[in-house]
């Protein structure tokens, strides 16, 4: 789509309008300078996509439809977790650790981070949750972006489906908030057509020294 305001507003009115489900919604700059570049992932039968695609060919310049392309596809997520286990409340000012996501959860053990002792005790706790979580984000191909005194901040760039995976790898520690990017898919083919036509296509690419940045309208 074309970078400039209310385009974003008008996608998702349509989509809202016409009652499809977006799973999730991704919008970033390209290396076209005035071209963005915006990834839906739509749940619903086939018919609809189809209807989704033509109605939003109405408004942006270009639709894509990698259903059944050769893809690779990776989502980013941020997550902060407790250093002291979810088991334990720690109150000190307005930092609480979080409830144990677990159905059965444990007697949770209220402590005031005043006397010193108390002190030692958690950062020794702390320090044993750290290298858990050293060993877990190792094992599955993320990263600890930023450490705390109670929490720690986890990275991992991954499929979907690994990143729902390694969030219930996380919930034992206990986790403050979570923000995930949105599925970000790009085909592995180097000649991909904006054409529906396949004559279209087959005349795109014969030309030779195709200039790509001509791509998006002047």
């Amino acid at each position: 789509m074309q970078d400039e305001p209310g385009i974003l507003a008008r996608c998702t009115g349509i989509m809202a309008g016409r009652g499809y489900n977006i799973d999730s919604l991704v919008v970033s700059k390209t290396e076209v300078e005035g071209l963005s570049r915006m990834t839906l992932t739509l749940k619903g039968e086939r018919k609809q996509m189809i209807q989704a695609q033509k109605q939003l060919e109405d408004l942006v310049w270009a639709v894509v439809d990698l259903t059944d392309s050769k893809v690779v596809e990776r989502e980013i997520l941020l997550a902060k977790v407790s250093l002291l286990g979810p088991e334990i409340v720690v109150k000190s000012g307005s930092f609480h650790t979080p409830r144990s996501p677990l159905k059965a959860r444990k007697e949770q053990v209220v402590m005031e981070t005043t006397s010193d002792e108390l002190y030692y005790e958690l950062t020794i706790e702390a320090n044993k949750k750290l290298a858990y979580l050293k060993e877990l984000v190792s094992l599955c191909d993320a990263k600890i972006v930023n450490v705390g005194a109670e929490a720690a901040i986890v990275e991992i760039c991954a499929k979907s489906e690994r990143v729902d995976q390694f969030i219930k790898l996380l919930e034992p520690f206990g986790i403050f908030e979570s923000a995930r990017s949105g599925r970000m898919v790009m085909s592995s083919i180097a000649k991909m057509s904006f054409f529906e036509d396949g004559s279209k296509d087959d005349e795109f690419f014969e030309e030779e020294d195709q200039d790509m940045s001509n791509l998006p309208p002047s």
